[in-house]
């Protein structure tokens, strides 16, 4: 019972300090409340449910129906979790409009989406995609499979990390060095993978087609993304994929990277 507590505590202490500092441009309380203390218990809460189901109430559940149980509990818990994040900034707007009602919430609004939102998914999904190679470098995969499947793997890796480089440069929304940031991370993530290359020096077979076709997505991504903005054909085509409302552009970062 420490964690409900501990957390009912610190959410009672960190409201008397509500509007004093920001963190991402979040209330710094909101934001604890949504990043911080509200995951941890999200996390209890599954392990005292698992807890109960488990050992406690006598009732003797097979593993598909533990993961049916979880599944239900952190869908539902998600949909909470989610309202409170919009809560969380709403709350920090509405901090801004009462210290000055002629603050421009639009422009605050569109850091979260033009900005902040876009880095964090993408360079977290690089993340969350490197973390499988490093899975399967240590665990190799039950397949066998031909040399012929394996470089098709390589040649989807190569033809996946440019479709992947033209969906990221189509979330573009032309802010001064948002490009320039996913560009460098495409470079980190396959510099990482031709480390764990050389750490781990996995075989070209299948047990590690996970990690042989993320890398070449990387190095996909990587070299078109060098290459693609001096096609003037490349750049013609994928403009035609852009949706209309696309145009309304709001800049809420100036060159030097500074908030506006």
């Amino acid at each position: 019972m420490v964690v409900p507590v501990g957390a009912y505590i610190a959410v009672l202490f960190l409201y008397r300090h509500t509007g004093k500092k920001e963190l991402l441009r979040f209330d710094l309380v909101q934001f604890a409340y949504a990043f911080v203390v509200l995951p941890i218990f999200f996390i209890w809460l599954k392990s005292f449910v698992y807890f109960l189901f488990r050992s406690e109430l006598g009732v003797k559940l097979s593993t598909g129906q533990l993961f049916t149980l979880d599944t239900v509990f952190s869908t539902l818990f998600l949909y909470i979790y989610a309202f409170v994040v919009i809560h969380s900034v709403t709350k920090t707007f509405n901090l801004k409009h009462y210290r000055d009602p002629l603050y421009d919430l639009f422009a605050h609004s569109e850091y979260y989406h033009v900005w902040l939102s876009h880095v964090v998914i993408l360079v977290g999904a690089m993340a969350g995609v490197s973390l499988l190679s490093l899975v399967n470098l240590l665990v190799p995969f039950s397949v066998v499979a031909s040399k012929v499947v394996m470089v098709a793997v390589v040649g989807a890796g190569l033809v996946t990390g440019a479709l992947v480089f033209v969906g990221v440069w189509l979330t573009d929304p032309d802010q001064a060095q948002y490009m320039r940031l996913m560009k460098l991370s495409f470079g980190v993530f396959f510099m990482v993978h031709a480390l764990m290359y050389f750490v781990f020096d996995p075989k070209f077979r299948a047990e590690y087609f996970m990690f042989w076709f993320l890398l070449m997505v990387f190095a996909g991504a990587t070299v078109f993304s060098v290459m693609f903005e001096r096609s003037k054909k490349a750049l013609s085509w994928t403009e035609k994929l852009k949706h209309l409302l696309w145009e309304k552009k709001l800049y809420v970062l100036k060159a030097d990277g500074k908030r506006w």
